[in-house]
């Protein structure tokens, strides 16, 4: 999500959006924070670009680890990831009764749908359209998406940052390059804007940059006019 967004709607429903700067975060609380759990990212300089829209990488199960909640909704913030075709279908991850250190995991099953839970018995699970996501986060002030065109406030409320060789070690594992963490800000016109209030660490999973996803649109638009042109066979 970024302060300068150009976006393109199909009446599939399906919204992409192309990042142009980075978020400003005016103080410096989650680098702080950061620095203080030994995570060594520059939050200003260093923020992930392509950080809207995202799938599984092909380890095919992503582990996600709830690292800090500094935030007066901690109590009632839902975290988790949902369809871009349709942002009302969502699965939660995290709900208010989780707390820093909490663990949970996402996976596809063999049927396409995403699912949420310590094994396949006790999970919760739900088909997305083109086998991509958003993250969101909901708090008593509203819901705010990965995708920050969806937010009614206008306002960015999710920063990412890739990890890799140079970022080492966190929490005593290796911060892998398809490991992210999401640093969210939880209150309604960007608060204070220190996105310190809930932050993800999140393993396997990959962006879908704008080009793929517009490649996405083409084939939602084909299908479309080929749609169109059966009706009009049909009317005849």
């Amino acid at each position: 999500m970024r302060q300068a967004i150009r976006c393109i709607a199909v009446t599939t429903g399906l919204l992409a959006c192309a990042s142009a700067a980075a978020t400003v975060i005016p103080g410096n609380q989650l680098q702080r924070h950061l620095a203080t759990a030994g995570v060594a990212v520059d939050v200003r300089t260093e923020q992930y670009v392509h950080d809207e829209i995202w799938t599984l990488a092909s380890s095919g199960t992503s582990a996600i680890d709830l690292l800090f909640e500094l935030a007066g909704y901690a109590d009632r913030l839902e975290f988790g990831i949902y369809d871009v075709h349709d942002p009302a279908r969502k699965l939660t991850i995290f709900n208010g009764a989780s707390r820093p250190g909490a663990t949970g995991s996402l996976w596809m099953n063999d049927g396409g749908a995403y699912c949420v839970g310590a094994s396949p018995d006790a999970a919760t699970c739900s088909v997305f359209g083109a086998g991509i996501f958003g993250f969101y986060l909901h708090s008593p002030d509203g819901t705010f998406y990965s995708q920050s065109a969806l937010n009614a406030d206008g306002v960015d409320h999710m920063v990412a940052y890739q990890g890799g060789v140079e970022r080492g070690t966190f929490n005593g594992r290796p911060w892998a390059a398809d490991a992210f963490l999401l640093a969210w800000e939880d209150l309604w016109g960007g608060g204070d804007r220190d996105y310190d209030d809930f932050g993800v660490m999140i393993g396997s999973i990959a962006s879908v940059p704008e080009p793929a996803v517009l490649t996405l649109f083409g084939v939602a638009l084909l299908g479309l006019g080929a749609a169109a042109i059966r009706r009009r066979r049909i009317s005849v």
